[in-house]
């Protein structure tokens, strides 16, 4: 399984987000967010305590909860997948049988799910004493949710860990890569987003902002859009 070891450099390579910044990228609420990262309590119909599990092993260990940018791509492929109907019992199962059959710890995170992962799906959906969602729902996963996603996102050659994400698809000049500015979102130019944004609301014009920073037009506009999607799944987790 991919480890980071204790290289520091290793560490910041792999990008470093704070539950709260990887809620706002995945448009999810941050007290969701934890209770994947780090498991959760809970009292059943008949009134016992229980506990679940987190639903899949992050990188950092320690008692913060921190994500690398492979948990943050895990993240938006497992919010994805729920979003389309699949329960988190399924998502569970499918990880843990993808993590055993491709021996890495964030198999949704990697190039081999692309194509192997409709195997693991189907499996599931064979599996005679699941019965979890039907055929349909499964069929529909990837060709809706998940092939839309895996088409944002750049692969290692090699290892085939996920290397770059475009969260508003690779057309547009903004990505979140861990190897540029710790994995903060920025322009194809190296430029944060929120730099440009910031200057935006300031209200310079988007032509006097580009000429500042050295980027282009596209560039600003990408970035306030990209900025603006995140204010607005932050008032709506609010």
């Amino acid at each position: 399984m991919s480890n980071m070891g204790t290289d520091p450099i290793a560490k910041l390579t792999r990008g470093a987000y704070g539950v709260p910044e990887a809620a706002r990228v995945a448009h999810l609420q941050p007290t969701r967010v934890r209770r994947w990262l780090g498991g959760y309590d809970f009292k059943s119909q008949k009134g016992e305590r229980r506990h679940s599990d987190p639903v899949f092993p992050r990188e950092h260990e320690g008692a913060k909860l921190a994500l690398t940018f492979m948990d943050l791509i895990e993240v938006l492929y497992v919010s994805a997948i729920l979003a389309h109907g699949v329960s988190m019992h399924t998502v569970r199962l499918v990880h843990r049988e993808a993590r055993d059959e491709f021996k890495v710890r964030h198999p949704f995170a990697i190039k081999r799910f692309e194509t192997d992962g409709r195997t693991i799906f189907h499996r599931f959906v064979e599996a005679g004493a699941e019965h979890l969602v039907d055929r349909k729902r499964f069929q529909t996963a990837f060709t809706i949710v998940v092939d839309p996603l895996m088409k944002k996102v750049d692969y290692h050659d090699l290892t085939q860990d996920a290397a770059r994400y475009w969260p508003l698809g690779r057309t547009r000049p903004v990505m979140i890569d861990p190897g540029r500015s710790f994995g903060e979102p920025v322009v194809t130019s190296g430029v944060p987003t929120r730099v440009l944004y910031n200057a935006r609301r300031g209200g310079d014009p988007k032509e006097r902002i580009a000429r500042w920073y050295s980027v282009s037009v596209d560039e600003v506009v990408a970035a306030i859009e990209f900025e603006k999607s995140l204010s607005r799944s932050s008032a709506r987790a609010a």
